[in-house]
């Protein structure tokens, strides 16, 4: 006959309530201290009572609920996210309208953004910031045969999200939430590249920084959809290379993001990402849902536009166009008073928590 304890039998009891090891290991110090003071037979009178007092169930819940948010907003200072996308996605006046938005819309949900990593180079960001958007000048596409793999330029920024605008992390002691994000600065046909020119260092380096990376922010020219198949191969060779390194990350999430959406072609569509992509660019939604589908990541759609549009009732795109072909559309902001970007933190938010958030998807 096996011998059961008085302080055996009341943490079997709790086990059964208490699906957490936190709050066990709390009850269990008190019946501890209470069992030394020759209280135990009380204790074991009372325990069920206690167990079936909805209060107390209450308070073990919120217990729970908050230490799973400390445990959450402790996890977003780790989160490392790459931004990926060829030639013409727009991924350096992406970081630029990041970097300088703050300065400009107070109602932003952003409440800063400052550089981390290498100085000269994020300083180099947002110079590059007041140069497109404060001074209207352009942004040329850079050329993969003007650098070499030590000039790289590794954009970092660490952004501060006003708190209020997440429910679920709202008992963070801090009135911000911050999180980080770096786009390396490759300047060729990424997912071309990624099909023919695997053995070239400068690109080898570039796959090699995403190991890291927890979150991936896809980011694609919306007009670019006749690249559509190309894309979708290089995306799915990239994905495999990712998939077979030693530090293959299960929880990995990719963004995948429609950029430029204030042009008209895309604009109407801007509430309905899944919608837009499916239509725009089935290869590449297809390779990225069948890699969710096997259990190697989260995927998720978003749309954006680091310029916006002008107008409320009809609306014309805040961008003039300089040119256009199959692999997107080049243009500059046209009237930085009436900035208005859209869609720049939603996907990043989504990275970081796996959640929407429907104030971030707003014009």
């Amino acid at each position: 006959m096996i011998f059961v304890t008085p302080l055996q039998w009341i943490k079997k009891k709790l086990r059964k309530r208490v699906n957490h090891q936190s709050s066990i290991s709390v009850v269990n110090n008190k019946l501890n201290q209470e069992l030394e003071n020759d209280l135990s037979i009380s204790v074991v009178d009372q325990v069920d009572q206690v167990l079936d007092n909805q209060a107390s169930i209450a308070i073990v819940d919120n217990f729970d609920q908050k230490s799973n948010n400390q445990s959450c907003i402790s996890a977003l200072n780790n989160i490392n996210i790459r931004v990926v996308g060829d030639r013409y996605s727009g991924k350096t006046v992406y970081m630029a309208s990041l970097a300088y938005w703050p300065n400009v819309n107070s109602e932003s949900p952003l409440q800063s953004v400052t550089s981390f990593g290498d100085q000269e180079t994020s300083q180099e960001l947002f110079n590059c910031a007041q140069n497109i958007l404060k001074e209207g000048l352009k942004l040329n596409p850079k050329n993969i045969d003007d650098f070499c793999v030590d000039q790289i330029k590794d954009y970092g920024l660490k952004i501060s999200l006003k708190n209020y605008f997440s429910e679920k992390l709202s008992q963070n002691r801090s009135d911000f939430i911050e999180f980080t994000i770096n786009c390396k600065d490759y300047s060729g046909e990424f997912f071309r590249d990624v099909i023919y020119k695997s053995n070239d260092p400068f690109l080898k380096d570039y796959l090699e920084d995403f190991q890291l990376a927890d979150g991936l922010l896809l980011l694609v020219d919306g007009t670019s959809y006749r690249k559509d198949q190309q894309y979708a191969k290089g995306l799915e060779k990239f994905l495999l290379y990712l998939n077979q390194t030693k530090l293959h990350n299960p929880k990995r999430r990719i963004a995948f993001v429609l950029n430029k959406c204030e042009l008209s072609e895309l604009w109407m569509s801007r509430h309905q990402p899944r919608e837009l992509v499916a239509k725009r660019f089935p290869q590449m939604m297809a390779t990225l849902e069948n890699w969710s589908d096997q259990g190697l990541g989260e995927v998720e759609y978003f749309t954006a536009s680091a310029f916006g549009t002008l107008g409320n009732d009809y609306y014309q795109p805040n961008t003039k166009i300089l040119a256009q072909a199959h692999q997107g559309t080049f243009y500059m902001i046209r009237h930085l008073e009436k900035w208005r970007p859209f869609g720049l933190v939603s996907p990043i938010y989504w990275l970081c928590t796996g959640e929407r958030h429907e104030a971030l998807d707003q014009d």
